[in-house]
């Protein structure tokens, strides 16, 4: 498989299965580290393990996109793994509740 992303840096929110699961594999496949954002640690570790053995960095990030202080650490997180730059963003998932501000439904 050919590097398309070899160096860059991605950021994949909901990555800990489905779709997000799948972006941060294949992103890490074509040469990208990966910062794994997901409410749920669990699922974000076994997508770590995937990303890893793609040949890829990975660090996780346990938050809720739809609250702005865990954005923000998985900004810096990506931040850092980029050396101040971040090269993707993929947004997989995140329900907005207007009533409940902080929901991230399965």
């Amino acid at each position: 498989m050919s590097k398309l992303l070899q160096g860059k840096v991605a950021v994949v929110t909901g990555a800990g299965r489905g779709i997000g699961q799948a972006t941060a594999e294949l992103y890490a496949k074509h040469g990208a580290n990966i910062v794994i954002a997901d409410i749920d640690d669990a699922p974000a570790q076994e997508t770590k393990k995937l990303v890893e053995a793609a040949g890829a960095q990975a660090v996780i990030v346990t938050g809720n996109i739809c609250n702005a202080d865990d954005c923000q650490k998985i900004i810096k997180a990506g931040m850092d793994l980029g050396g101040g730059q971040i090269d993707r963003c993929a947004r997989k998932y995140c329900r907005y509740n207007k009533r409940r501000r902080n929901s991230q439904d399965d």
